[in-house]
């Protein structure tokens, strides 16, 4: 608990000094903090050899109270097991975890710019919310700008995967979910997040982007949230 409890803090001190960045040199500065204060949890590793070391200690004790009775032997050699997977896997969780990306917006709108071009726009606000997957447990958030102007870097290994919410701007009806491929956002003159979208074979069969449009270009809609996944937490390091 005290380890992820450190981890939570490193990543709550970067999110806040994110938080400030106002310019493409500051955000270049908050970024390299963000490195640095990351880095700080690969530390974890140590502990988890030391948790090891006790647990290979703890285990020579067993194993001696086991040769006066060999069932209680088997049973203390198979809570080891499970211990060091469960322990093995937090390792490997801390070191390299996985981000789903939260983004909420207003005024949302999906442009189709020719065939199957399509684009969606919205005012996401100043801040990009985040939480990692399990068994790490951390949240955070980020400033939009600082987090599309390193979009490429941070899904470096392949765009992500969005899943999207919308509300209907005319009857309020929930519409969706969509689910698209995400690339090259960029920020509007007018502080909007432009997403470049697409479909997989598999996500276009489920619910079509086409099937937005009847008889005009652009869709408007009162609400939409991002749901934005696969940002490993390695290329932040």
């Amino acid at each position: 608990m005290r380890i992820f409890f450190c981890i939570f803090i490193t990543a709550a001190v970067c999110f806040s000094e994110a938080r400030v960045a106002r310019n493409a040199k500051e955000k270049n500065r908050v970024f390299t903090n963000m490195q640095a204060e990351l880095h700080a949890s690969r530390d974890l590793s140590i502990a988890i050899e030391t948790v090891r070391e006790a647990m290979d200690a703890t285990d020579s004790r067993r194993t001696l109270a086991a040769s006066k009775g060999n069932k209680k032997g088997k049973k203390g050699k198979s809570n080891k097991s499970s211990c060091e997977k469960e322990l093995q896997q937090c390792k490997d969780a801390a070191e390299d975890p996985t981000y789903l990306m939260i983004q909420t917006g207003k005024e949302c709108k999906i442009e189709r710019q020719g065939q199957n071009k399509y684009h969606l726009i919205s005012n996401v606000g100043d801040e990009t919310f985040g939480f990692t997957d399990r068994p790490i447990r951390m949240e955070g958030t980020i400033p939009t700008e600082v987090f599309i102007d390193y979009f490429d870097y941070l899904f470096e290994s392949s765009t992500p995967n969005v899943g999207i919410t919308l509300v209907s701007k005319d009857t309020e009806e929930f519409l969706g979910p969509l689910v698209v491929i995400a690339s090259n956002p960029k920020m509007t003159d007018d502080g909007k997040v432009d997403y470049k979208i697409e479909q997989s074979k598999s996500q276009d069969v489920v619910n079509p982007l086409k099937s937005f449009f009847e008889g005009t270009d652009s869709v408007s809609f009162k609400d939409c949230s991002l749901f934005i996944d696969g940002m490993q937490g390695q290329s932040m390091l």
